[in-house]
């Protein structure tokens, strides 16, 4: 194992910077040839660190898990450091020519229960009821104030979906596709994979590319195209049930930012906020349309 001391390491670049976890790339005094990636889970205790590294280690399936190696673990600094993989960063403009081979991919993990050795816990579909009734009677009335939409929203909510649950990775989105120097894809982050819909890593997925947290706001014309993309690449697929995870993961983020926004930077919190608002001051006209 590597030594943490902070006179061993140096920092090359913040990946990302929260009250939840922070992820570094490094270089390390002993292999200062090789850029190695530090995590820091700032939300977690010892167990749950600990719990965490033997599941990230324990992940088997190579043609969808990375499992990377482990240099150096700190169970009371809630640190770990691991390889880093050498990558071609999918770019706005290029999305649509990976989305084809990542759908493919998608839908291997999905069927591939009897291949995973890791536990998986079962998600809850819907936004639990307390939080239905929050969403209807305070977060969504900010942003869009008329009854007649908050009850297309919660009835849009409880439309009847597939009763299909298969393993879901539950933070599917673009910074989590690395697509390596050898031109293999691989999943990253696995610390939310539950078994619930395959609409909901799809729905996710739309959400967040949509929206400008990982790549710029697309319109909703270049939304319905992304919609068309993964019912025609991923198939077997609905693109109602898509529509639905997608707003369902649209008012989870509406709801965790506004209950939580300590745990968010600004350029997050104000993205996440502005951009739905602007959905939803148009919602059943947007909705119309994407559901078309």
């Amino acid at each position: 194992m590597l030594s943490l001391s902070k006179d061993n390491y140096q920092t090359v670049e913040i990946v990302t910077s929260g009250n939840a976890e922070s992820v570094s790339v490094i270089t390390h005094n002993d292999i200062p040839n090789r850029r190695l990636i530090l995590k820091e889970f700032l939300d977690f205790d010892s167990f749950s660190l600990e719990k965490y590294t033997k599941e990230l280690f324990s992940y088997q399936h190579p043609k969808i898990f990375y499992t990377p190696r482990l240099y150096a673990y700190n169970n009371s600094r809630k640190v770990l450091v691991i390889d880093f993989v050498e990558h071609i960063t999918i770019s706005p403009e290029s999305l649509n020519s990976h989305i084809p081979s990542i759908l493919s991919m998608l839908r291997a993990f999905h069927n591939s229960d009897s291949d995973i050795s890791f536990p998986l816990s079962l998600s809850k579909t819907y936004l639990p009821e307390e939080r239905i009734r929050r969403v209807q009677k305070h977060d969504l009335a900010r942003v869009c104030p008329t009854n007649e939409t908050k009850s297309c929203v919660l009835d849009f909510l409880h439309s009847p979906t597939s009763d299909r649950l298969v393993p879901s990775h539950g933070d599917f989105h673009i910074r989590n596709v690395l697509f390596s120097t050898t031109k293999d894809y691989f999943f990253i982050d696995w610390g939310l994979a539950r078994y619930a819909s395959p609409n909901f890593d799809l729905g996710f997925f739309a959400y967040k590319t949509s929206m400008g947290q990982y790549m710029p706001r697309l319109s909703i014309l270049e939304i319905n195209e992304l919609l068309n993309n993964l019912c025609r690449f991923y198939k077997d697929t609905s693109r109602k049930e898509i529509v639905i995870y997608f707003i369902y993961c649209m008012l989870m983020d509406f709801y965790w930012a506004l209950e939580y926004k300590e745990k968010f930077s600004d350029d997050d919190y104000n993205t996440i906020i502005t951009n739905i608002r602007d959905f939803f001051a148009n919602f059943e006209t947007n909705l119309k349309f994407i559901c078309s």
